[in-house]
């Protein structure tokens, strides 16, 4: 299942860092070999991958809300600018736009 994967991916990230190739095939055979178990230790490694996935899963969340922000930037962008040669910049929807986009790049300076 993904946490014994997990886990195994976790043990050679380790093992890689640590001693190269070699040991991180090892650590990583190792770590899902492990997490399979019913131990105190398989229990750590079970809980330490859950929570990687978690934490992978936030990011990947939080990485599409500024993707959609971004693009939803982007084209009032685009519409300002038809509404800015045909309206002027001046005009009400060119100012509507502007506050609209304005906001849009707050919120994502916040994130």
């Amino acid at each position: 299942n993904n946490v014994d994967f997990t886990a195994g991916v976790l043990g050679g990230t380790v093992g890689l860092a640590i001693g190269g190739p070699l040991l991180a095939i090892i650590l990583a055979f190792t770590s899902n070999y492990i997490s399979r178990g019913d131990s105190s230790i398989s229990k750590v490694m079970q809980s330490y991958a859950k929570t990687t996935i978690e934490a992978y899963n936030l990011l990947a969340r939080v990485d599409a809300k500024y993707e959609l922000l971004e693009t939803t930037r982007e084209g009032l962008v685009k519409a300002y600018r038809r509404v800015a040669e045909q309206e002027g910049r001046e005009s009400d929807r060119a100012h509507k736009l502007i506050r609209t986009i304005r906001q849009i790049s707050e919120k994502m300076a916040a994130t």
